[in-house]
């Protein structure tokens, strides 16, 4: 039996952090969507990166970093 890699946008990965988010546990969400927990804690941490670095890019100083 093989296995079949999946592959998942970035849109589809926001939303399941999002649904942890709005009160769902990691494991009804992973179930819901036929994923392992461990991706699910890979996209939160890939999420809280993603707003670290929009926070640090808004208060970056004007004299060229971006």
């Amino acid at each position: 039996m093989s296995r079949t890699l999946r592959f998942f946008s970035p849109e589809f990965k926001l939303q399941v952090v999002r649904e942890v988010e709005a009160g769902a546990t990691a494991a009804q969400v992973a179930r819901l969507h036929q994923l392992h927990p461990n991706l699910l804690a890979q996209c939160q941490a890939l999420e809280n990166i993603s707003r670290s670095w929009n926070v640090c890019r808004r208060a970056a100083p004007a004299w060229g970093v971006t």
